[in-house]
């Protein structure tokens, strides 16, 4: 409410009783009792003062000064004033230059002081542009959420196209062109300042000579800054704001297209494209057989068998394979097996348990020999189907 008070304050100081309930209702999207309240609270502060028995309107001259500064805005359509600036600095050149010519002393001094107050108001200009377009690409980045693009970059794009490429064709590197000019001019009081050293020495020239030289240096650094600063935050956000319009034009052309064929099949390729499907959530909901079954499965703890480390006593009636025996037969066998198979290829006739004896002491006494295997597998025994991780015996 303050900022539309204060803008609409700039030019004349007092504003009528009406432009201010209007302002209020425009800022409180029409609603009037926040008009009035905000109105009547802004009295109450003493930063709105009532004049003429409240036909007129003032803001407090501090709270106005101090919105002045924040919402400063500066006439950014510099194409008219980069064209003036660079037409003052031809015409400084070319004045300098005549006073080169004819050995004019006072007229370099004078053209070399009127080019340090120019530079000196170009300088603070710029100053204040950049904090304008600060303010302008801050303002465009607090707009609500859904703000369309187009709305929240305008001011950002007119920015843009009316300030940045004018300064960019400022400082072009043709003969006409600033950086050209500022060099040219540079070149010039470097002259004027030895014709000084030749003639008489002024000392209180040669300085305004210096300072202006300085001068066009400082400018120069200042141009660059702002460039700088407005391609890492202005460009950025022009690219989003083309990029939406062209992808908004081309949409929009698909859609005529569309509603002309009355067909989407006629301008999209849908070869690739799964037309029609309509997806739903579906809900499910455990039972209290599923409930039980999944605590059963998460409270399932499986039953530990440790295979045998130890060799039982056989009995009399049956009789192991000795080692001495396994040995032997092992060195005669070439190729590769697994090693239970080869077991109960070999020893037919033994039981499980002579098979398991013989399948342990192979391990502990040629482990050289064997591979284990990383996948499970299952072999049937005579009575029982183990499951293990079986050995490879190669020769």
């Amino acid at each position: 409410m303050i900022e539309a008070l204060v803008r609409a304050c700039k030019e004349c100081p007092a504003i009528s009783k009406d432009d201010v309930f209007s302002l209020a209702k425009a800022v409180f999207k029409q609603n009037q009792e926040d008009a009035d309240n905000a109105i009547r609270a802004l009295i109450n502060k003493e930063i709105l003062f009532s004049l003429d028995q409240g036909d007129n309107y003032i803001v407090q001259q501090h709270v106005k000064d101090f919105f002045l500064h924040l919402i400063k805005e500066q006439d950014l359509g510099l194409e008219s004033v980069v064209a003036a600036q660079l037409e003052n600095l031809r015409r400084i050149s070319g004045e300098i230059q005549k006073g080169l010519d004819s050995s004019d002393l006072s007229l370099i001094q004078s053209r070399a002081t009127e080019l340090t107050n120019r530079i000196e108001e170009t300088m603070a200009q710029l100053r204040d542009d950049r904090d304008a377009i600060r303010g302008i690409i801050e303002k465009a980045k607090m707009l609500p959420a859904d703000t369309p693009m187009s709305v929240r970059y305008r001011d950002v794009l007119d920015c843009y196209n009316q300030y940045v490429e004018p300064m960019v064709s400022m400082l072009d590197q043709e003969d006409n062109g600033f950086q050209n000019l500022t060099h040219r001019i540079e070149d010039q009081l470097k002259e004027g300042i030895d014709l000084f050293n030749r003639i008489q020495g002024i000392t209180k020239w040669q300085s305004a000579m210096n300072s202006a030289i300085v001068q066009i240096h400082l400018l120069r650094d200042l141009i660059r800054e702002n460039l700088i600063l407005f391609k890492d935050e202005l460009s950025p956000l022009r690219n989003d704001v083309l990029k939406n319009n062209a992808l908004s034009r081309a949409v929009t052309a698909m859609l005529s297209k569309i509603r002309k064929k009355n067909s989407v099949r006629r301008v999209v390729d849908v070869s690739g494209l799964r037309l029609g499907i309509s997806k739903r959530a579906v809900r499910m909901t455990d039972g209290p057989v599923m409930r039980r079954f999944a605590a059963d499965v998460l409270g399932f703890v499986p039953a530990k068998v440790v295979f045998p480390e130890d060799f039982e006593k056989t009995s009399e009636n049956d009789f192991p394979i000795r080692l001495e025996t396994l040995l032997n037969d092992v060195e005669m066998f070439h190729g590769k097996i697994l090693l239970m198979q080869w077991l109960k290829n070999q020893y037919p006739s033994q039981g499980e348990q002579n098979l398991l004896n013989a399948y342990l002491l192979l391990l502990q006494n040629i482990p050289d020999k064997l591979k284990q295997m990383d996948e499970e597998q299952s072999v049937d025994l005579v009575e029982h189907r183990m499951y293990y991780y079986p050995h490879i015996l190669e020769n």
